[in-house]
């Protein structure tokens, strides 16, 4: 209770930069923004999360090609399993990383708490805070040996938020074990109601303030968004009253869910999880939406409150990585520009003598296949034709065939290409293709 004069006290002064966050000037189009100390036009730095576990040729050709565009990179360097009392460590390939970088950020992932553990793993010198030093400290270790500075050691561990005063000392006592790196912590919105939480930020380096959260959704017809930018901004103006310098997540992956035939939910899957789901299930998948996070980066980039001093991505777009942006996307929407997808048809003269249809995405953003194609031609006749990934062939009539699908969860990657199907005519002749709908 003693904290309580603290919090009311920020909250008076949160509540004066939403104000001067939200003000006409602010709104109104050609005019400056009030100067009183609280608002910054300054542009907001942005990093990004390398969050893979196996270091493969795929993730060092991005770090290699693509951490200029950011102002920082911050590895996972460790997973600890609080249920098992293990340290799973990462092995990122520090060389390499020397010698595209001179700094980097670390992060180390704790997972949930066993209750069986609550009563004691916030005692000091608990078991818990020792692995959680010795991580951090190992992962440092590393990192220095292979010439590498470290801005900061961050902590991801979703704690219940009846603890977050216990989590106070794992914090201080983290801070004591890696001195002098500074140690930032991940926060969930949910914290930021409780004035644990202002003690609690009190004892970081500053947080950051993860708004890539879920609602369950409680059937495949529910709308499905990782980001929602109006309970975004609300969490950006909970999140001043602490008083803490803070950094905003925003996500560029995607969650597949899970239902049954009824509807029921069964789950999500990441990137590289195999779900046990049914044959039958019905599979929704939950997108980063770039329109509407270039829309809230595009404000914040313009104006936002001081506290708020950066951006994080999570996580930095790799070769391969199916449910995550390409860099096309994220470059778009770093800048506050909202990318679009441009579908465009591709006829290939096959060595078999067959003719490939294949829909290419000139754009930067993801494409749905959910189109209809229309292939035609003249002085020939159609001797066979087929749909394939997805595609039907339907409707051939003189002259013309169409390729459609129905499949909405099926996308073309930006600068991607699909093939959807082939003829063969009875003479050799040109094809002319074009998308007919997309959606």
């Amino acid at each position: 209770m003693r904290y309580w004069w603290i919090a009311i006290g920020l909250i008076a002064m949160a509540a004066i930069i939403a104000a001067a966050w939200f003000s006409p000037a602010r709104q109104h189009k050609g005019r400056p923004a009030r100067s009183d100390g609280t608002v910054s036009r300054i542009s907001l730095p942005q990093d990004a999360y390398i969050w893979q576990r196996s270091w493969t040729p795929e993730v060092l050709t991005a770090v290699h090609a693509q951490h200029s565009q950011f102002r920082r990179l911050v590895v996972l360097a460790a997973e600890i399993s609080m249920k098992d009392s293990s340290v799973v460590t990462v092995k990122p390939d520090w060389g390499q990383i020397a010698q595209a970088v001179d700094e980097i950020g670390l992060a180390i992932r704790v997972g949930a708490l066993p209750a069986a553990q609550a009563a004691t793993a916030f005692n000091d010198d608990s078991p818990q805070i020792q692995m959680i030093c010795q991580a951090g400290l190992s992962a440092i270790t590393k990192a220095h040996a292979a010439g590498l500075k470290i801005v900061e050691l961050q902590i991801d561990f979703d704690c219940a938020e009846s603890k977050l005063e216990g989590y106070q000392k794992w914090v201080r006592a983290l801070k004591i074990a890696v001195m002098p790196v500074p140690v930032v912590i991940t926060v969930l919105p949910s914290w930021l109601r409780h004035h644990e939480f202002i003690v609690l930020a009190h004892e970081t380096d500053g947080f950051i303030l993860q708004v890539h959260s879920l609602h369950r959704p409680t059937s495949p017809n529910d709308p499905m968004q990782l980001c929602d930018a109006d309970e975004s901004r609300r969490a950006v103006i909970d999140a001043l009253a602490s008083g803490v310098k803070f950094r905003l997540a925003l996500p560029t992956y995607s969650y597949l869910a899970g239902f049954s035939s009824s509807g029921t939910f069964l789950g999500l899957a990441g990137e590289g999880v195999h779900p046990s789901w049914p044959d039958d299930a019905i599979v929704k998948t939950m997108r980063s939406d770039p329109s509407v996070i270039a829309g809230l980066v595009s404000e914040l980039s313009q104006n936002h409150p001081d506290l708020l001093t950066g951006i994080i991505w999570y996580r930095l777009p790799v070769a391969g990585d199916k449910l995550n942006w390409q860099m096309a996307t994220l470059q778009a929407v770093m800048a506050g520009r909202t990318p679009h997808p441009k579908l465009e048809t591709l006829v290939v003269r096959a060595a078999s003598g067959a003719t490939d249809i294949y829909l290419a995405n000139s754009g930067d953003a993801d494409a749905s296949a959910q189109c209809a194609v229309i292939a035609e031609w003249g002085n020939a006749n159609l001797v066979a034709a087929d749909g394939i990934n997805g595609f039907d062939h339907l409707d051939s009539v003189a002259n013309r065939v169409t390729f459609s699908s129905a499949a909405s969860e099926q996308w073309i990657v930006p600068g991607d290409r699909l093939q959807i199907g082939w003829l063969r005519l009875s003479v050799d002749t040109e094809v002319k293709t074009h998308v007919q709908s997309s959606r």
